[in-house]
């Protein structure tokens, strides 16, 4: 049987990461919010790389296979996904030039955030979910 990538996310619901339930629930802890099925494809691919930069090639088409390469579309629904996680704690951070990362807002820095396909490091602590990490 093949595990998929999402399966350690499902058991690290207890350590306070997010968990995509049904096709469209995203749960934290006993909190959980509704998103609509473009919602959770992005949910999807942030919420299994918490902590980690998802490039925006990577969520377009995830989104929209036939168009990859919508970018404004994709700038507006990051913005509804950062609206609907909020309740959780949970924020989104545009790191400038590579895509997006989903974070815990509760910690005072948002919590180890790597840079992984680029090799970069560390992105700044100054980023938040309003605005963008530029490097």
């Amino acid at each position: 049987m093949e595990h998929r990538r999402t399966a350690p996310l499902l058991a690290a619901d207890a350590r306070g990461w997010p968990s995509l339930e049904d096709p469209d629930l995203l749960r934290r802890g006993p909190i959980w919010v509704p998103l609509s099925p473009h919602e959770a494809a992005v949910a999807r691919l942030l919420a299994g790389r918490f902590g980690r930069v998802v490039g925006r090639e990577r969520l377009g088409a995830a989104v929209w296979p036939s168009h990859p390469h919508a970018s404004i579309a994709l700038t507006q629904l990051t913005a509804r996904v950062r609206r609907r996680v909020a309740p959780l704690d949970l924020e989104i951070v545009t790191v400038w030039r590579r895509g997006y990362l989903m974070r815990d807002a509760a910690l005072p820095d948002g919590g180890p955030v790597i840079d992984v396909g680029a090799g970069l490091g560390q992105v700044p602590a100054t980023a938040h979910s309003s605005g963008s990490a530029r490097q």
